[in-house]
């Protein structure tokens, strides 16, 4: 298993949102285009590019250091604050990710 520092932006249609991050033991490194499936337990209104947010989400970048490995992850944007929200709470309760909101 492997430490994995994860970042994924976050915006609602009509501003920037925040950003989830922290670090998840994945079973290998992800790539650039690999896709990680996150469970979602509640429904919410979200898009990655164009598709409905169904849990996966594809790596755009990959930094590998003396520190470790870190990946950032398409940028998710949720249809309202409160739908933003609720991706944060997902990510937090499910998968120990940090959630930080930018001013608005």
């Amino acid at each position: 298993m492997f430490d994995v520092h994860l970042d994924i932006s976050l915006f609602t249609t009509n501003a920037a949102f925040g950003m989830i991050s922290g670090s998840m033991r994945l079973p290998l490194i992800p790539q650039v285009g690999d896709v990680l499936s996150f469970r979602i337990t509640r429904s919410v209104e979200a898009f990655c590019d164009t598709h409905p947010f169904t849990g996966l989400l594809r790596v755009t970048n990959r930094i590998i250091s003396p520190d470790g490995v870190s990946v950032a992850l398409e940028d998710l944007t949720a249809a309202t604050p409160g739908d933003a929200q609720s991706i944060i709470e997902i990510f937090e309760e499910n998968h120990g990710l940090n959630g930080d909101v930018w001013e608005n």
